[in-house]
């Protein structure tokens, strides 16, 4: 609601965030021009420092989600343009720089001084005034580790002098890549350096539909060390508590699981005393599916998991 976000934006204000971005989508259900306005002058009101206006993209064929929105809510191609125009002018009659085709920003913004200067980029996301020559990603997968020891990081990079930076890189192994280490490589072939911190979630938690605090934790903690930066992490060390005993009453109702869960503990700990990780077989995704599939079965919704 405006109420909640309009709390979340003066909550920031007061911790010291000096400038707020705010997207806004138009061409949205039923939405007319008026509805358009209103939420456009709400928005107006929190005085964000830079705006995206973006147009709904309905792509039921892609975004399964979609399908539950009737395209005959959604407004005409003829009746986007004037929606477009309808936020475009309130923006632009409140004092805000147009930056290229859907942004907006204060004169004194970061943004509006770049696109004055001849020096504003874009990226995947719009446009920016960010000079990091760095692009880092980050990212979790499931895998043979138990949830009672320090959560496993790896990283992903074009060169392994990029994987270097992280401190994480003590050896390399070649996988199957997804689309996030695919964008690194063609990152690397323009000359954009880049790379990807990744935390190993247990594989037999990493298809709970609640998260896993820990490897978020962790994540924010390399990225700091990465980085060189110093990250608030909120309630997440309270939430990876909760999280851990819940995962604890869960194997202790079980000695089949039990019994996994020291086995995984003694590999994590003698790999630990080697240092760099040793060679040796990796479980197949046939072997970790099964195993996941297994752990489902056996916790039924009477289970302390679900």
């Amino acid at each position: 609601t405006y109420e909640v976000t309009r709390n979340a934006v003066e909550a920031l204000r007061a911790h010291g965030v000096s400038s707020l971005n705010a997207d806004i989508l138009y061409g949205l259900p039923n939405q007319s021009t008026a509805r358009l306005s209103d939420s456009v002058q709400k928005l107006l009101s929190l005085s964000p420092d830079r705006v995206a206006l973006y147009g709904y993209a309905h792509v039921p064929w892609m975004a399964r989600r979609q399908q539950l929105i009737p395209s005959d809510l959604l407004p005409r191609p003829e009746e986007r343009l004037p929606l477009f125009e309808t936020a475009r002018d309130l923006f632009t009659w409140d004092g805000y720089d147009e930056i290229g085709i859907d942004h907006f920003a204060r004169p004194t913004d970061g943004l509006a001084i770049a696109a004055r200067n001849g020096t504003l980029r874009r990226n995947f996301q719009g446009y920016t005034d960010d000079t990091a020559p760095v692009l880092v990603g980050l990212g979790a997968y499931p895998a043979a580790v138990p949830h009672t020891r320090p959560v496993t990081m790896s990283v992903t990079a074009a060169t392994p002098e990029l994987a270097a930076m992280s401190g994480l890189l003590r050896g390399t192994l070649d996988v199957p890549a997804g689309v996030q280490a695919a964008l690194e490589y063609r990152f690397g072939q323009a000359d954009i350096a880049a790379l990807g911190l990744w935390s190993q979630v247990p594989h037999y938690v990493s298809g709970d539909m609640t998260p896993y605090p820990a490897a978020s934790l962790a994540l924010i903690d390399q990225l700091g060390r990465t980085a060189g930066l110093s990250l608030p992490v909120g309630g997440l060390g309270d939430e990876a508590d909760r999280t851990r005993n819940r995962i604890d009453t869960a194997m202790a109702m079980n000695a089949d699981h039990l019994a996994m869960l020291r086995n995984l503990e003694e590999s994590y700990d003698a790999q630990a005393q080697a240092g760099p990780p040793m060679q040796g077989p990796i479980p197949s995704a046939d072997e970790l599916a099964a195993e996941f599939e297994r752990f489902l079965r056996e916790n039924g919704p009477d289970d302390p998991t679900g």
